[in-house]
């Protein structure tokens, strides 16, 4: 999906959140941090229902130990 496709997204929208949203948000990918905060945001507001996996989280996790690194 594309980052005009993500700030398009109808109010109320059930979307799944893949790794890349946490991942360009927390160590502030140049391009998609500001577009991913925001729509993390509106999740944590109501705006849309989100969910995950731990698939997912222990993806995030593993890329911020190598990124730590």
């Amino acid at each position: 999906m594309a980052i005009e496709s993500l700030r398009a997204l109808p109010t109320d929208s059930r979307v799944f959140i893949d790794a890349n949203i946490f991942l360009y948000t927390i160590l502030g990918h140049p391009r998609f941090k500001s577009p991913c905060k925001e729509f993390l945001i509106k999740l944590e507001n109501g705006v849309y229902e989100g969910t995950t996996s731990t698939l997912i989280l222990n993806e995030v996790v593993h890329k911020l130990m190598l990124a730590s690194y």
